[in-house]
This record gives structure tokens, C-alpha cells and sequence, in this order.
């Protein structure tokens, strides 16, 4: 079995990851850092970056559970708005555009 077989890893799953990552991380780069292979401005630097990262998903994983819209979900609806525009026919756009508009908080 190969990479490819896998299925996308969910928006948890991955938040999941990442938190073990920085937490293995907290173990592990104070003896890197004390031991000369790791600087410490590079350190934080990851750390901050790691952390950006899990609010970023922590983010995502909330609004997903909220029922929102998801960016792939809003981007291929407004290319299909694009393409109404442009005169092509786009069946069930108007109710689509519904549905998204409704799980949208104010």
C-alpha cells in the first residue's frame, strides 16, 4: 500500500497531528537546542509557525462543525456564478447559492 491508496486526512485528524507534532517537539528541542544542534531563534521561530498552524486548523475544524461553508465549497460556487454570468447554463445555481448564503453567519 502506498501513499496514494490513502484518503485525505480530515481537517481533525490533521489538527490532531499537529498538536502531537508540537507536542514531541516541546520534548525534544530543548536538548537540541542545549546540545548546539538546534538555535534557539530557529526553534521559536517553528514553534510559532507550528502553533499558527493549529489555531489556523482550530479554526477551520469550528467552522466546519458549525455546519459553514468550506473555501472549495464558495470557490467552485462562485466560478459557476462566473460562468451564469458569461451566459452558460448552471443548473440549480439559485438554489445552491441559497443553501450556501444560509449557513454563512452573519
Amino acid at each position: 500500500m502506498n501513499i496514494a491508496t490513502f484518503r485525505p486526512a480530515s481537517l481533525q485528524a490533521q489538527l490532531a497531528e499537529l498538536k502531537r507534532e508540537r507536542s514531541m517537539r516541546a520534548k525534544v528541542y530543548p536538548h537540541l537546542i542545549a546540545s548546539g544542534k538546534l538555535d534557539r531563534n530557529t526553534a521559536d521561530y517553528q514553534t510559532r509557525g507550528l502553533d499558527g498552524a493549529i489555531v489556523t486548523l482550530e479554526r477551520l475544524v469550528a467552522a466546519e462543525l458549525r455546519g459553514e461553508p468550506g473555501r472549495k465549497e464558495l470557490v467552485d460556487l462562485l466560478r459557476d456564478v462566473r460562468r451564469q454570468a458569461r451566459g452558460e447554463d448552471v443548473p440549480d445555481l439559485q438554489q445552491r447559492l441559497d443553501a450556501v448564503l444560509t449557513r454563512i453567519p452573519e
